[in-house]
């Protein structure tokens, strides 16, 4: 009786259990995950053979991006005093996980360190801490972790190593202690003798310090480690050779360069000296002969510009100028840079890939080629798509279903949290300009950079919060001064278009939303931004107030019959566009629709009507 008695009270905790189970996952689906997570908590304190799932869940929410809730969930496994050893190195590994993807590094790096003498667990766990400490460029620590990985039978860690030696380098270089840099430069070369970034390293102390040949010897190497790698040298090498009075030397590398393919710098670079040894025509010959060989666009560009000398004044000189500039103009705006691994474009050489984090995988390709798949549509829609996508390739597949000539597109900060800038230079390959949501808000310095950052990914708009004040809005528009014409449209958001008036007393601003809106609207201005972002209630006002040339960015338009979901001050496109608005930012009537292409074309087919 006893037995069937404890059978049955075990059949009824089962019981119990599985319905708290199916309770919990009814709260996730309700988007009530606070009370899930406190229902699966009580769960384990009553019955320990739920660990395996609580690590899921914990590993779910961290994925999601909840990682207090992952947190939550991985510190109460470490509580539970039933946990056997390995269930509880399982637990220390997941919960150094949640502390990475928070960014308390510090966190993190006490669980990890804890599992490095575990067999099951050292490689993952040295793994972990060599991001952190590249998180927080502590490279000495780097390196020793790396050196152990190696001991493990991880040689492309050497790699790794070689790049840390040189950051710790260029530490020692910024204090003015280049000989310690060049004792560290020699330690990279020992890891890795392939690191073409040692050896212009190497070249450039030599050149400053005046030890001209000792320079050449180290950048010459960079053609036999990375021939893509090689116009980053010419420069320098060049200034080297001129000291040096060896003009032969120079010449007999420059042509080494251009055999074996070495770039479009070279080549320009070769036929400059010859232009000057035996003038412009022969010049010209061997600019026609490397084009049927190796067609590029900056040789191309070069000889636009011996035919516009020989052409007489006419029509047919004013269309050649035309030409060189547009061709000129695509060498100027493309990225020079992209990675292997992950595809990320740049105007400037990264070392290390923003976007995957690998090493030494950036090559020169814009210089050395005719036509890039990432070069840009121009559109003049004012359609701006918000993509609110948590999956990567949902989105390119939306995106792929419509024309880069209909609009352009925004990526928030979900979507760049989750992809990257990687999402960026996709979008940018299939054509379209990228409006960069984030909206950054925080000291100018920090902005400024962040800012600085969003131009080197090539994107169209940048925006920060008008409320950072004067002096951060001055850094950020400072921040964009270098890159020129290249530089994107910067704009600011003064009230954000979900929130009310009833919004803004809970913060302790009586003003009404339009009010305070255009006063940091004009504060905006004042600071030499672009423009704002605002309601389409207040567009007249704002280009009456503000100007013509003020451009006015405006969520919250749905087309007629759309739902209005989180806005409260919408229109739609037509009275925007009466009202005023430059660019309409259109998500879910665009992006959910069944035929979007179609949307889109009668979207502006109404603007048009409407204009």
């Amino acid at each position: 009786m006893g037995r069937r008695s404890a059978l049955q009270d075990k059949q009824q905790e089962a019981s119990r259990l599985s319905r708290d189970y199916v309770a919990g996952v009814n709260f996730l689906l309700a988007n009530q995950q606070d009370k899930a997570v406190d229902l699966f908590l009580d769960m384990l304190k009553e019955d320990t053979g739920t660990v395996e799932a609580h690590l899921t869940l914990g590993n779910l929410f961290r994925q999601r991006g909840e990682v207090d809730r992952a947190i939550r969930i991985h510190q109460s496994l470490m509580e539970s005093a039933s946990l056997n050893y390995d269930q509880r190195l399982l637990a220390v590994q997941q919960l150094g996980k949640d502390y990475m993807a928070a960014g308390l590094y510090d966190r993190a790096e006490d669980m990890f360190s804890q599992l490095i003498d575990e067999t099951d667990f050292r490689i993952s766990a040295l793994q972990q801490l060599l991001q952190i400490y590249q998180a927080t460029s502590d490279w000495q620590k780097a390196i020793d972790v790396a050196e152990r990985l190696v001991k493990l039978g991880k040689d492309k860690q050497r790699v790794e190593i070689a790049h840390f030696y040189c950051e710790l380098a260029l530490q020692n270089i910024g204090n003015d202690d280049t000989d310690k840099a060049m004792s560290l430069l020699k330690k990279g070369a020992a890891a890795d003798k392939n690191c073409a970034r040692v050896s212009i390293m190497m070249g450039r102390i030599f050149m400053e310090k005046g030890e001209y040949a000792k320079a050449v010897d180290s950048l010459k190497r960079v053609i036999e480690q990375d021939s893509e790698l090689v116009s980053e040298t010419l420069e320098m090498l060049q200034v080297c050779y001129q000291q040096l009075g060896k003009p032969e030397e120079w010449e007999a590398f420059l042509r080494r360069c251009v055999e074996e393919n070495s770039g479009a710098v070279a080549e320009l670079m070769l036929a400059s000296i010859l232009e000057q040894q035996e003038g412009a025509e022969t010049a010209q010959l061997y600019i026609n002969r490397q084009l049927q060989r190796h067609p590029t666009m900056r040789v191309f560009h070069r000889l636009m510009d011996y035919h516009l000398h020989e052409a007489e004044e006419g029509r047919a000189k004013e269309s050649l100028m035309v030409l060189r500039d547009m061709v000129g103009e695509q060498i100027r705006t493309k990225p020079r840079y992209r990675c292997q691994k992950c595809g990320f474009t740049a105007y400037t050489m990264y070392w290390h890939c923003p976007s995957c984090r690998a090493w030494s995988t950036s090559e020169g390709f814009a210089m050395n080629s005719t036509a890039s798949s990432s070069s840009r549509v121009v559109t003049e829609s004012p359609i701006v798509v918000a993509l609110d996508y948590d999956n990567r390739d949902s989105a390119l597949a939306f995106v792929d279903r419509i024309d880069p000539r209909d609009c352009r597109l925004k990526v928030g900060k979900e979507m760049f949290t989750l992809f990257g800038p990687q999402l960026v230079g996709d979008l940018h390959q299939r054509g379209f300009d990228v409006f960069l949501d984030l909206k950054f808000h925080d000291i100018p310095n920090t902005t400024a950079r962040a800012v600085a950052a969003a131009a080197e990914m090539g994107v169209w708009m940048v925006n920060v919060h008008a409320t950072g004040g004067a002096r951060m809005m001055s850094a950020a528009r400072e921040a964009l001064l270098p890159f020129g014409k290249d530089a994107p449209l910067l704009i600011a958001v003064t009230v954000l278009t979900s929130m009310e008036a009833s919004d803004l007393v809970d913060l302790g601003i009586t003003a009404s939303p339009a009010e305070h809106a255009e006063r940091l609207a004009t504060l905006t201005k004042a600071c030499g931004l672009d423009g704002v972002v605002c309601s389409a209630q207040e567009a007249v006002r704002f280009k009456a107030a503000l100007g013509r040339e003020f451009k006015l960015i405006t969520p919250g338009i749905r087309p007629v019959g759309s739902d209005a979901g989180d806005q409260r001050r919408i229109m739609t496109p037509q009275q925007a566009q009466q009202a005023g608005v430059d660019f309409m930012v259109i998500g879910r009537p665009i992006t959910q629709s069944a035929d979007p292409a179609q949307t889109l074309r009668d979207i502006r087919a109404s603007l048009v009507q409407g204009a």
